[in-house]
């Protein structure tokens, strides 16, 4: 992936004192980014990612079926504009502490409020049925989601039917933080948004590289760009 490199081989002095004969990479914006952080350009190979390359024909193949009936399992109703939320334990990794080291200037508790609010003034002014499922990572507790709550406008549920990548197929709009899932949607042909309101440092996912994807850095533009890809 692109991020953390020196940390994957590096001791706690954050010298890389564990590199291999060889490291296969993405693409030549890693490698860029591996050389400048200090990687020797001899050891890097660009080979792709084998975890990515098989996605693209998958989603063609299974696209209907799947989304027909993990839609049918679920009770989704025609004329349900379905959104996931792919969530992470960022508060957990990174805290939660807006002065301490690492912080990465939001959570996931912070990014899933702003969306449900701005979810719900969509929902109202365009007279729509919105489903909100929020799935959580593999790493949280589903329980830590029951206390955000729809409304006569919006559904929101917890829920972790289905693959991953099969929900998010199932969906109209995927929307993260800087979560795998992401990058994984925008391949097989998904609408994505990935939502990080005041990062701190640079955002390692692909998308401003190679596009697929729309990204938001401000909390105030989390509504604007919501009806503009509803609107699409």
């Amino acid at each position: 992936f692109w991020s953390n490199y020196r940390e994957r081989f590096s001791g706690a002095a954050g010298e890389l004192d564990f590199l291999p004969d060889c490291i296969a990479i993405m693409d030549t914006v890693a490698k860029k980014d591996m050389m400048l952080a200090g990687f020797p350009e001899k050891i890097l190979r660009i080979t792709g990612q084998p975890a990515f390359d098989h996605l693209s024909n998958w989603a063609e193949q299974n696209r209907a079926t799947l989304r027909k009936d993990l839609r049918s399992v679920r009770g989704d109703k025609k004329g349900d504009y379905v959104i996931l939320f792919a969530s992470q334990p960022l508060a957990e990794f990174y805290g939660e502490d807006p002065e301490a080291d690492g912080y990465l200037g939001f959570t996931q508790h912070t990014v899933l409020p702003s969306v449900l609010d701005a979810l719900e003034q969509l929902a109202v002014r365009e007279r729509c049925s919105i489903k909100l499922y929020i799935r959580p990572h593999p790493r949280e507790r589903p329980e830590g989601y029951k206390k955000y709550k729809g409304s006569q406008h919006l559904s929101v549920e917890v829920s972790q039917l289905g693959e991953p990548k099969e929900a998010a197929l199932a969906a109209e709009l995927v929307i993260g933080m800087n979560t795998v899932l992401l990058v994984e949607a925008a391949i097989m042909g998904c609408r994505v948004l990935s939502i990080q309101p005041d990062l701190r440092g640079d955002d390692f996912l692909p998308f401003q590289r190679w596009g697929g994807a729309t990204s938001v850095y401000d909390a105030e533009k989390i509504g604007p760009t919501l009806k503009d890809l509803f609107d699409e």
